[in-house]
This record gives structure tokens, C-alpha cells and sequence, in this order.
């Protein structure tokens, strides 16, 4: 984006609301909008997370673990809801930083619809969960996948591969190009979805406009 329409951007945001305190988005244009937000408050940027936006280039599927894949009925909704909320405190653990002070919250209400429009999967053992894969509908043609989580007590087994594979392979086979993000401090994910095919366009980036 151009450092113009970044300001711009910007300041049709604070005619539109006078405090904005975060931004999120491509790097340098994120960066470039945080600025002159913070200079119209006197306010500072602070990073909250580095991203990174990859592509599915050609899919590589692994060997299936033990158990099967299938999609999410409103009966695991007790579960996937749990899975959610430690997804970020544990995201947050894994990437060495301090567990976020507001931590994003999931109303079980936007679950189940996401599991009615078949926006979420499971890898089941012996019909126990053990991991889940979600994703978004297509927008212009592009599917975004994610979050993908799995119990600390079941990792290490195949599983995320396995799910992201298959969502990946129905994203293709609709005709839709296939994209996630991955958290840049966190380099066992960022690795996974590499063998996978996923290949990196852009670096983003999560800031906070902290008043002083």
C-alpha cells in the first residue's frame, strides 16, 4: 500500500472513530497506518505478533495417522469451544511471549455456525478428537485455513499434517486457491506447513496503539 493511502486509510479511521488501538495486516502497510494513527494520539506502536502469509503451491500429503478425519458435528461443540480458547494461551506459550491480558473469546454461537456451514474438522482415534482443523468459506476464490490446534497431549503424531492436508486437497479441488498464516515465532508450525507445500507471499504483522 502507498505511504498516501495508508494515511488516508488512516485518517478516514479516526473521523470514523477517534480511538483506534489496533492494526493488523501486511507489514509495511500496517506499520505505515499504526504511525500516523499513534502520531494523531501521541500514542506509541507496540508488536503483539509477527505473521506470515503462506500459499499452497503443490500439495505434498503425508501418510495418514492412525484414526480418520471427518468433519464436526454440533455434538463436539463442547470440546472444539475448549480447544479454542487454549489455542491462543497456548500459541503464546509456544512462541515464548506472556500470555495476552484479553485474550480473543469465542461465543459458542459462532462455533456452531461455523460447524453447520461444515467449517470445521476433526482427526478422530477410536472416536475420541484429538485434533481440529477450520477453516474459512472462500472469499475471491481464496480459502483460509485455520486455527489449527491440537491437545499438547496428543501432538507429535501426524495429526495436524494429516487434517491441514486434507482441507488443503478439498480447497483445491473446488477450484479455490488455499492460504494460512503462520506465527513467525513459532518455527515447528511454519515447518509443517512447509512439507506441505505452503509456500510464503508476506510477511504481517499484529500491532497495538498504546497510549502513553
Amino acid at each position: 500500500m502507498p505511504e498516501p493511502a495508508a494515511a488516508a486509510l488512516a485518517d478516514a479511521l479516526l473521523a470514523e472513530q477517534p480511538t483506534v488501538t489496533e492494526v493488523n495486516g501486511a507489514r509495511e502497510a500496517a506499520l505505515a497506518i499504526a504511525a500516523r494513527l499513534a502520531s494523531a494520539s501521541a500514542s506509541s506502536i507496540e508488536t503483539a505478533m509477527h505473521l506470515r502469509l503462506h500459499e499452497l503451491a503443490d500439495l505434498e500429503v503425508p501418510a495418514d495417522p492412525p484414526g480418520r478425519w471427518r468433519l464436526a458435528t454440533v455434538a463436539d461443540g463442547d470440546v472444539v469451544l475448549d480447544w479454542y480458547e487454549r489455542f491462543h494461551a497456548e500459541a503464546d506459550e509456544q512462541a515464548g511471549r506472556p500470555p495476552d491480558p484479553n485474550p480473543p473469546h469465542v461465543a459458542p454461537g459462532e462455533l456452531e455456525a461455523r460447524i453447520d456451514d461444515g467449517l470445521m474438522s476433526l482427526w478422530v482415534l477410536d472416536d475420541l478428537p484429538v485434533h481440529v482443523t477450520a477453516w474459512n468459506s472462500p472469499a475471491h476464490g481464496v480459502v483460509r485455513v485455520g486455527p489449527v490446534f491440537t491437545p499438547r497431549e496428543h501432538r507429535g503424531r501426524g495429526y495436524a499434517a494429516a487434517a491441514v492436508a486434507r482441507v488443503s486437497a478439498a480447497a483445491l479441488e473446488a477450484g479455490h486457491r488455499a492460504v494460512l498464516l503462520t506465527d513467525q515465532a513459532n518455527p515447528t508450525s511454519s515447518a509443517l506447513y512447509e512439507r506441505l507445500g505452503y509456500r510464503p507471499v508476506t510477511d504481517m504483522v499484529n500491532l497495538r496503539i498504546v497510549t502513553k
